[in-house]
C-alpha cells in the first residue's frame, strides 16, 4: 500500500488533467500497444 498526502495527489491530478484532458489520452499514449508489447515479452521463454 502506498500512502501520499491528499493535497499532493490532487495537485498532480489537476496538472495531469490540464495537460491531457479526459478522452484524448490515446493521442498521447498508446496504452493498448504498450500492454501488448509487455505481454508478448513476458510470454517469451
Amino acid at each position: 500500500m502506498i500512502e501520499l498526502p491528499v493535497t499532493e495527489v490532487a495537485d498532480f491530478l489537476q496538472r495531469t488533467f490540464s495537460l491531457v484532458p479526459a478522452g484524448v489520452e490515446s493521442t498521447y499514449l498508446d496504452v493498448d500497444g504498450a500492454l501488448t508489447s509487455l505481454l508478448e515479452k513476458s510470454a517469451r521463454p
